[in-house]
Protein backbone atom coordinates (compact mmCIF):
# COMPACT_ATOMS: atom_id res chain seq x y z
CA UNK A 1 0.00 0.00 0.00
CA UNK A 2 1.13 4.12 -0.86
CA UNK A 3 1.96 5.35 2.23
CA UNK A 4 0.42 8.94 2.82
CA UNK A 5 3.34 11.99 2.25
CA UNK A 6 3.62 13.42 5.63
CA UNK A 7 3.78 17.63 4.95
CA UNK A 8 5.28 19.96 7.79
CA UNK A 9 2.45 21.90 9.50
CA UNK A 10 2.52 25.95 8.84
CA UNK A 11 1.33 28.37 11.65
CA UNK A 12 -2.05 28.75 9.58
CA UNK A 13 -3.52 25.57 10.96
CA UNK A 14 -5.56 26.23 13.88
CA UNK A 15 -5.50 23.27 16.06
CA UNK A 16 -8.76 22.58 18.61
CA UNK A 17 -8.05 19.99 21.45
CA UNK A 18 -11.10 17.60 22.18
CA UNK A 19 -10.64 15.76 25.76
CA UNK A 20 -11.74 12.47 25.11
CA UNK A 21 -11.75 9.50 27.45
CA UNK A 22 -10.47 6.21 27.00
CA UNK A 23 -11.30 2.71 28.51
CA UNK A 24 -8.61 0.00 29.67
CA UNK A 25 -8.31 -3.35 28.91
CA UNK A 26 -8.52 -5.59 32.04
CA UNK A 27 -8.47 -9.16 30.71
CA UNK A 28 -10.10 -12.55 29.73
CA UNK A 29 -9.71 -12.08 25.87
CA UNK A 30 -7.66 -15.09 25.87
CA UNK A 31 -11.09 -16.34 26.97
CA UNK A 32 -13.34 -15.51 24.88
CA UNK A 33 -12.03 -15.19 21.32
CA UNK A 34 -12.39 -18.46 20.00
CA UNK A 35 -16.14 -18.30 21.72
CA UNK A 36 -19.06 -16.28 20.69
CA UNK A 37 -20.76 -14.37 23.42
CA UNK A 38 -23.53 -14.12 22.22
CA UNK A 39 -24.50 -17.73 22.40
CA UNK A 40 -22.84 -18.35 25.82
CA UNK A 41 -25.10 -15.20 27.18
CA UNK A 42 -23.38 -14.71 30.17
CA UNK A 43 -24.19 -12.31 32.76
CA UNK A 44 -21.07 -10.36 34.81
CA UNK A 45 -21.92 -10.49 39.12
CA UNK A 46 -20.12 -8.08 41.91
CA UNK A 47 -20.67 -9.90 45.04
CA UNK A 48 -18.90 -8.74 47.73
CA UNK A 49 -14.94 -7.95 47.28
CA UNK A 50 -14.77 -9.71 43.22
CA UNK A 51 -16.07 -9.59 40.30
CA UNK A 52 -17.25 -12.64 38.55
CA UNK A 53 -17.57 -13.48 34.79
CA UNK A 54 -18.88 -16.96 33.60
CA UNK A 55 -16.92 -18.11 30.45
CA UNK A 56 -17.22 -20.94 28.23
CA UNK A 57 -13.81 -22.69 30.69
CA UNK A 58 -15.79 -21.81 34.37
CA UNK A 59 -16.09 -19.05 35.92
CA UNK A 60 -13.66 -16.49 36.75
CA UNK A 61 -13.22 -13.41 39.52
CA UNK A 62 -11.16 -10.69 40.16
CA UNK A 63 -10.65 -9.30 43.02
CA UNK A 64 -11.69 -5.75 42.96
CA UNK A 65 -8.84 -4.22 45.00
CA UNK A 66 -7.10 -5.03 42.04
CA UNK A 67 -8.07 -3.68 38.30
CA UNK A 68 -4.93 -2.68 37.39
CA UNK A 69 -3.70 -5.39 35.67
CA UNK A 70 -5.06 -8.44 33.93
CA UNK A 71 -4.88 -11.37 35.79
CA UNK A 72 -7.57 -13.36 36.71
CA UNK A 73 -8.02 -16.06 38.93
CA UNK A 74 -9.88 -19.68 37.49
CA UNK A 75 -12.96 -19.52 40.19
CA UNK A 76 -15.45 -22.15 39.83
CA UNK A 77 -16.93 -25.43 37.65
CA UNK A 78 -13.16 -25.32 36.08
CA UNK A 79 -13.68 -26.46 31.82
CA UNK A 80 -17.26 -26.27 32.27
CA UNK A 81 -19.08 -23.83 30.02
CA UNK A 82 -20.92 -21.43 32.38
CA UNK A 83 -24.05 -19.08 31.38
CA UNK A 84 -24.88 -17.52 35.06
CA UNK A 85 -24.73 -18.46 38.55
CA UNK A 86 -26.42 -17.41 42.12
CA UNK A 87 -24.32 -17.60 45.06
CA UNK A 88 -25.32 -18.12 48.55
CA UNK A 89 -22.43 -18.04 50.85
CA UNK A 90 -20.21 -21.31 49.78
CA UNK A 91 -22.99 -23.02 47.68
CA UNK A 92 -23.30 -21.88 44.29
CA UNK A 93 -26.03 -22.72 41.60
CA UNK A 94 -24.57 -22.07 37.68
CA UNK A 95 -26.84 -23.09 34.82
CA UNK A 96 -25.22 -24.06 31.64
CA UNK A 97 -26.16 -24.13 27.76
CA UNK A 98 -26.47 -27.40 27.61
CA UNK A 99 -29.61 -28.87 26.39
CA UNK A 100 -29.92 -32.46 27.42
CA UNK A 101 -27.96 -32.88 30.69
CA UNK A 102 -26.44 -30.75 33.22
CA UNK A 103 -28.59 -28.02 32.50
CA UNK A 104 -27.90 -26.86 36.19
CA UNK A 105 -24.63 -27.73 38.42
CA UNK A 106 -24.27 -27.05 42.06
CA UNK A 107 -21.03 -26.75 44.46
CA UNK A 108 -21.12 -26.72 48.66
CA UNK A 109 -17.50 -25.63 48.64
CA UNK A 110 -17.49 -22.23 47.48
CA UNK A 111 -16.60 -23.57 43.20
CA UNK A 112 -13.93 -26.47 44.31
CA UNK A 113 -16.61 -29.43 43.52
CA UNK A 114 -19.78 -29.82 41.88
CA UNK A 115 -22.39 -32.04 40.92
CA UNK A 116 -25.13 -32.22 38.05
CA UNK A 117 -27.98 -30.66 39.87
CA UNK A 118 -30.52 -30.60 37.27
CA UNK A 119 -33.85 -31.63 38.55
CA UNK A 120 -36.25 -34.00 36.77
CA UNK A 121 -38.89 -30.61 36.54
CA UNK A 122 -37.09 -29.19 33.61
CA UNK A 123 -37.83 -32.36 31.40
CA UNK A 124 -41.42 -33.13 32.03
CA UNK A 125 -42.59 -32.31 28.62
CA UNK A 126 -39.22 -32.58 26.26
CA UNK A 127 -36.18 -34.66 26.31
CA UNK A 128 -34.13 -31.69 25.71
CA UNK A 129 -34.41 -28.09 26.75
CA UNK A 130 -32.32 -25.02 28.11
CA UNK A 131 -32.17 -22.62 30.74
CA UNK A 132 -31.43 -19.10 29.66
CA UNK A 133 -30.97 -16.97 33.08
CA UNK A 134 -31.47 -17.86 36.85
CA UNK A 135 -32.06 -14.91 39.21
CA UNK A 136 -31.76 -14.67 43.08
CA UNK A 137 -34.38 -12.94 45.66
CA UNK A 138 -32.37 -10.51 47.07
CA UNK A 139 -34.12 -10.33 50.67
CA UNK A 140 -34.32 -14.70 50.57
CA UNK A 141 -30.98 -15.98 48.85
CA UNK A 142 -32.44 -19.39 49.13
CA UNK A 143 -35.58 -17.86 46.36
CA UNK A 144 -34.32 -18.35 42.71
CA UNK A 145 -36.29 -17.96 39.88
CA UNK A 146 -35.43 -19.71 35.92
CA UNK A 147 -36.22 -18.62 32.44
CA UNK A 148 -36.11 -22.09 30.49
CA UNK A 149 -37.70 -22.64 26.82
CA UNK A 150 -41.20 -24.57 26.71
CA UNK A 151 -41.47 -24.11 30.38
CA UNK A 152 -41.23 -20.08 30.73
CA UNK A 153 -40.38 -19.49 34.81
CA UNK A 154 -39.74 -21.69 37.41
CA UNK A 155 -39.08 -20.97 41.28
CA UNK A 156 -37.67 -22.91 44.11
CA UNK A 157 -37.36 -21.91 47.32
CA UNK A 158 -34.64 -23.57 48.91
CA UNK A 159 -31.89 -23.20 46.61
CA UNK A 160 -32.47 -25.28 43.48
CA UNK A 161 -33.77 -28.88 45.09
CA UNK A 162 -37.62 -28.98 44.44
CA UNK A 163 -38.97 -26.52 41.77
CA UNK A 164 -42.48 -25.29 40.70
CA UNK A 165 -43.47 -23.94 37.26
CA UNK A 166 -45.12 -20.44 37.73
CA UNK A 167 -45.76 -19.32 34.24
CA UNK A 168 -45.13 -21.92 30.79
CA UNK A 169 -45.78 -19.11 28.80
CA UNK A 170 -43.10 -19.13 26.43
CA UNK A 171 -42.03 -16.59 23.61
CA UNK A 172 -41.55 -18.67 21.28
CA UNK A 173 -38.47 -17.01 19.54
CA UNK A 174 -35.68 -15.63 22.03
CA UNK A 175 -36.24 -15.94 25.96
CA UNK A 176 -33.85 -13.09 27.40
CA UNK A 177 -33.81 -12.08 31.03
CA UNK A 178 -36.00 -12.92 34.59
CA UNK A 179 -35.65 -11.13 37.75
CA UNK A 180 -37.22 -10.81 41.20
CA UNK A 181 -37.36 -7.05 41.50
CA UNK A 182 -34.74 -5.63 43.90
CA UNK A 183 -37.12 -4.10 46.09
CA UNK A 184 -40.57 -5.85 46.05
CA UNK A 185 -39.69 -9.90 45.98
CA UNK A 186 -43.47 -10.21 45.04
CA UNK A 187 -42.89 -8.48 41.87
CA UNK A 188 -40.74 -11.30 39.49
CA UNK A 189 -40.26 -10.51 35.39
CA UNK A 190 -39.32 -12.03 32.17
CA UNK A 191 -38.68 -10.73 28.87
CA UNK A 192 -37.84 -11.78 25.21
CA UNK A 193 -39.21 -11.79 21.71
CA UNK A 194 -42.61 -14.15 20.32
CA UNK A 195 -42.54 -16.24 17.19
CA UNK A 196 -44.00 -13.25 15.71
CA UNK A 197 -40.54 -10.74 16.23
CA UNK A 198 -42.56 -8.89 18.93
CA UNK A 199 -41.07 -7.95 22.16
CA UNK A 200 -42.73 -8.87 25.96
CA UNK A 201 -42.63 -8.34 29.33
CA UNK A 202 -44.39 -10.64 31.48
CA UNK A 203 -45.25 -9.72 34.60
CA UNK A 204 -46.28 -10.52 38.52
CA UNK A 205 -47.03 -8.78 41.18
CA UNK A 206 -47.54 -11.21 43.50
CA UNK A 207 -45.17 -13.65 43.73
CA UNK A 208 -46.07 -15.73 40.13
CA UNK A 209 -49.95 -16.29 40.96
CA UNK A 210 -50.64 -14.49 38.29
CA UNK A 211 -49.17 -12.42 35.52
CA UNK A 212 -49.88 -9.91 33.00
CA UNK A 213 -48.25 -9.56 29.23
CA UNK A 214 -47.25 -5.80 28.39
CA UNK A 215 -44.81 -4.09 26.15
CA UNK A 216 -45.23 -5.35 22.23
CA UNK A 217 -43.18 -3.62 19.96
CA UNK A 218 -42.91 -5.18 16.43
CA UNK A 219 -39.67 -5.87 15.03
CA UNK A 220 -37.98 -5.64 18.51
CA UNK A 221 -36.69 -7.79 21.44
CA UNK A 222 -36.50 -6.75 25.58
CA UNK A 223 -33.34 -8.00 26.47
CA UNK A 224 -33.03 -6.40 29.84
CA UNK A 225 -34.79 -4.14 33.04
CA UNK A 226 -33.33 -1.85 34.77
CA UNK A 227 -35.29 -1.02 38.51
CA UNK A 228 -34.81 2.78 39.36
CA UNK A 229 -33.71 2.78 43.15
CA UNK A 230 -35.40 5.58 44.49
CA UNK A 231 -38.90 4.61 42.87
CA UNK A 232 -39.95 0.70 42.76
CA UNK A 233 -42.59 1.96 40.15
CA UNK A 234 -40.09 3.04 37.44
CA UNK A 235 -38.15 0.25 35.60
CA UNK A 236 -36.22 0.87 32.22
CA UNK A 237 -36.17 -2.05 29.33
CA UNK A 238 -33.44 -2.39 26.55
CA UNK A 239 -34.39 -2.97 23.62
CA UNK A 240 -33.65 -2.85 19.91
CA UNK A 241 -32.87 0.69 18.61
CA UNK A 242 -35.21 1.31 21.41
CA UNK A 243 -35.24 2.47 25.53
CA UNK A 244 -39.34 1.77 27.33
CA UNK A 245 -39.88 3.00 30.46
CA UNK A 246 -43.24 1.64 32.60
CA UNK A 247 -44.39 4.10 36.09
CA UNK A 248 -46.20 1.08 37.44
CA UNK A 249 -43.90 -1.42 37.87
CA UNK A 250 -44.17 -2.73 34.40
CA UNK A 251 -48.25 -3.27 33.70
CA UNK A 252 -47.92 -0.80 31.15
CA UNK A 253 -45.51 0.67 28.98
CA UNK A 254 -44.77 4.56 27.70
CA UNK A 255 -43.51 5.16 23.97
CA UNK A 256 -40.49 4.19 23.51
CA UNK A 257 -37.36 6.03 23.16
CA UNK A 258 -36.00 5.49 19.93
CA UNK A 259 -32.20 5.76 20.04
CA UNK A 260 -30.39 7.77 17.39
CA UNK A 261 -28.66 4.81 16.32
CA UNK A 262 -29.80 1.00 16.15
CA UNK A 263 -28.32 0.06 18.94
CA UNK A 264 -29.22 -2.96 20.84
CA UNK A 265 -29.77 -2.26 24.22
CA UNK A 266 -27.69 -5.70 26.49
CA UNK A 267 -27.60 -3.78 29.69
CA UNK A 268 -29.01 -0.40 31.40
CA UNK A 269 -27.72 0.35 35.42
CA UNK A 270 -28.49 3.68 37.57
CA UNK A 271 -24.99 5.22 38.59
CA UNK A 272 -24.36 3.87 42.11
CA UNK A 273 -23.68 6.98 43.74
CA UNK A 274 -26.41 9.55 41.63
CA UNK A 275 -29.51 7.08 40.40
CA UNK A 276 -30.82 10.14 38.57
CA UNK A 277 -27.71 9.26 36.49
CA UNK A 278 -28.13 6.19 34.34
CA UNK A 279 -25.72 4.59 31.80
CA UNK A 280 -27.32 1.99 28.69
CA UNK A 281 -25.06 0.29 26.37
CA UNK A 282 -24.87 -3.04 23.75
CA UNK A 283 -24.25 -3.25 20.22
CA UNK A 284 -24.70 -2.44 16.80
CA UNK A 285 -27.13 -4.75 14.28
CA UNK A 286 -23.65 -5.53 12.26
CA UNK A 287 -20.01 -5.14 12.30
CA UNK A 288 -19.03 -3.49 15.83
CA UNK A 289 -16.19 -1.20 16.21
CA UNK A 290 -17.19 0.77 18.87
CA UNK A 291 -18.26 0.92 22.65
CA UNK A 292 -20.83 2.90 22.95
CA UNK A 293 -22.36 4.42 25.99
CA UNK A 294 -25.24 6.35 26.47
CA UNK A 295 -26.32 8.27 29.16
CA UNK A 296 -29.46 10.08 30.82
CA UNK A 297 -29.84 12.56 33.31
CA UNK A 298 -33.85 13.01 33.89
CA UNK A 299 -34.81 9.15 34.72
CA UNK A 300 -34.01 8.00 31.21
CA UNK A 301 -36.83 10.07 29.54
CA UNK A 302 -33.94 11.58 26.82
CA UNK A 303 -30.63 10.06 26.22
CA UNK A 304 -27.69 11.29 24.33
CA UNK A 305 -24.33 9.07 23.47
CA UNK A 306 -21.88 10.28 25.74
CA UNK A 307 -18.80 8.15 25.44
CA UNK A 308 -17.92 6.51 22.31
CA UNK A 309 -14.23 4.49 21.61
CA UNK A 310 -12.79 2.47 18.45
CA UNK A 311 -12.20 -0.61 19.91
CA UNK A 312 -11.60 -2.96 16.04
CA UNK A 313 -14.14 -5.94 16.06
CA UNK A 314 -14.99 -5.50 19.38
CA UNK A 315 -18.61 -6.58 18.76
CA UNK A 316 -20.28 -4.26 20.92
CA UNK A 317 -20.84 -4.37 24.66
CA UNK A 318 -22.62 -7.83 25.69
CA UNK A 319 -22.84 -6.48 29.68
CA UNK A 320 -22.03 -3.61 32.31
CA UNK A 321 -21.64 -3.22 35.82
CA UNK A 322 -20.06 -0.19 38.31
CA UNK A 323 -17.69 -0.63 40.65
CA UNK A 324 -16.80 2.97 42.64
CA UNK A 325 -16.70 5.25 39.66
CA UNK A 326 -15.90 2.40 37.18
CA UNK A 327 -17.92 1.18 34.42
CA UNK A 328 -16.89 -2.65 33.45
CA UNK A 329 -17.60 -3.77 29.97
CA UNK A 330 -17.75 -7.22 28.78
CA UNK A 331 -17.27 -7.10 25.04
CA UNK A 332 -18.77 -9.60 22.74
CA UNK A 333 -15.51 -10.75 21.42
CA UNK A 334 -12.54 -8.78 23.32
CA UNK A 335 -12.53 -9.50 26.57
CA UNK A 336 -13.08 -6.96 29.73
CA UNK A 337 -12.85 -3.20 29.60
CA UNK A 338 -13.17 -0.67 32.60
CA UNK A 339 -13.98 2.92 31.91
CA UNK A 340 -14.34 6.18 34.45
CA UNK A 341 -17.56 7.59 34.74
CA UNK A 342 -15.50 10.71 34.80
CA UNK A 343 -14.86 10.02 31.44
CA UNK A 344 -17.99 10.38 30.01
CA UNK A 345 -19.05 13.16 28.43
CA UNK A 346 -21.46 15.88 29.70
CA UNK A 347 -22.48 17.20 26.61
CA UNK A 348 -24.12 14.91 23.53
CA UNK A 349 -20.95 12.96 22.13
CA UNK A 350 -21.45 12.48 18.11
CA UNK A 351 -22.02 8.98 17.00
CA UNK A 352 -19.75 7.29 14.58
CA UNK A 353 -19.65 4.04 13.26
CA UNK A 354 -19.05 4.10 9.92
CA UNK A 355 -15.26 5.26 10.58
CA UNK A 356 -12.68 3.25 12.68
CA UNK A 357 -8.97 3.11 13.13
CA UNK A 358 -6.45 -0.31 13.80
CA UNK A 359 -4.84 -1.77 15.76
CA UNK A 360 -4.65 0.39 18.80
CA UNK A 361 -2.43 0.57 20.95
CA UNK A 362 -0.48 0.66 17.72
CA UNK A 363 3.41 0.63 16.95
CA UNK A 364 4.67 1.75 13.29
CA UNK A 365 1.54 1.56 11.49
CA UNK A 366 -1.79 2.66 12.15
CA UNK A 367 -4.59 1.75 9.71
CA UNK A 368 -8.01 3.30 8.98
CA UNK A 369 -11.56 2.98 7.29
CA UNK A 370 -14.29 5.56 6.61
CA UNK A 371 -17.65 5.79 4.28
CA UNK A 372 -16.44 9.22 3.28
CA UNK A 373 -13.06 10.13 1.22
CA UNK A 374 -10.89 11.51 3.80
CA UNK A 375 -9.27 14.88 2.54
CA UNK A 376 -6.85 15.58 5.51
CA UNK A 377 -5.57 14.02 8.94
CA UNK A 378 -3.70 15.30 11.84
CA UNK A 379 -2.36 14.14 14.45
CA UNK A 380 -2.11 16.13 18.33
CA UNK A 381 -0.71 15.38 21.67
CA UNK A 382 -2.32 15.27 24.96
CA UNK A 383 -1.79 19.12 25.17
CA UNK A 384 -3.31 19.76 21.77
CA UNK A 385 -0.12 20.71 20.35
CA UNK A 386 0.36 19.20 16.45
CA UNK A 387 2.57 16.43 15.76
CA UNK A 388 1.97 15.67 12.53
CA UNK A 389 -0.31 16.75 9.37
CA UNK A 390 -1.01 14.54 6.39
CA UNK A 391 -1.59 15.32 2.67
CA UNK A 392 -3.09 15.35 -0.34
CA UNK A 393 -6.27 16.23 -0.05
CA UNK A 394 -7.01 13.38 -1.91
CA UNK A 395 -5.53 9.59 -1.52
CA UNK A 396 -6.71 6.12 -1.73
CA UNK A 397 -4.37 4.43 1.12
CA UNK A 398 -5.22 3.59 3.94
CA UNK A 399 -2.61 3.62 6.29
CA UNK A 400 -0.25 5.78 8.30
CA UNK A 401 3.62 5.63 8.96
CA UNK A 402 3.54 6.72 12.50
CA UNK A 403 7.02 4.73 13.49
CA UNK A 404 8.73 8.54 13.41
CA UNK A 405 6.25 9.53 16.60
CA UNK A 406 7.06 9.08 20.27
CA UNK A 407 5.32 6.73 22.39
CA UNK A 408 2.33 8.04 24.14
CA UNK A 409 -1.28 9.03 23.67
CA UNK A 410 -2.77 10.90 21.02
CA UNK A 411 -5.54 12.17 19.58
CA UNK A 412 -5.96 11.99 15.17
CA UNK A 413 -8.28 14.08 13.46
CA UNK A 414 -9.87 13.06 10.15
CA UNK A 415 -11.79 15.33 7.82
CA UNK A 416 -14.11 14.84 5.20
CA UNK A 417 -16.52 16.77 3.49
CA UNK A 418 -19.09 15.60 5.71
CA UNK A 419 -17.33 15.65 9.50
CA UNK A 420 -14.33 15.59 11.39
CA UNK A 421 -13.78 12.74 13.58
CA UNK A 422 -11.07 12.53 16.08
CA UNK A 423 -10.30 9.06 17.53
CA UNK A 424 -7.94 8.30 20.70
CA UNK A 425 -4.55 6.26 20.24
CA UNK A 426 -1.74 4.57 22.15
CA UNK A 427 1.34 4.26 20.46
CA UNK A 428 3.66 1.84 21.88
Amino acid sequence: MKKIKIILITCFIIVTHLNYGQSNYIGLNDIFKDHDVRKLNPKIQIIDDYIYVPTNSGIFRKNLAILNDTIWESFAFKDIPIRDFVKSGNKILAITPKSSDSLMLLSLDNGNSYINYTNSHFFEYENFNSLHRISQNKQNPNSIVVLQDHYGVSKSENFGFNWNNLNAWSGGYQEKSVEFHPNDSLSIYYTGETELFSSYTQTSNDGGLTWSISEFIQNNCTHHLAFNPLDQNSILAGQEGHISKSIDKGLTWLTPYALSEYLYIYKIIFDETNPDIIYATGALNGPNNSIIIYKSVDNGNSWTVSFQETLYDCGGVWDMVQYQNKLILLTVKKGVYMLETSNLSTEYFPFNDNFYIYPNPATSTLYFSSLNEIKRIQITDSTGKLIKYFEPFSFKSNEMDISDIAKGIYFITFFTDKEKVTKKVTIK
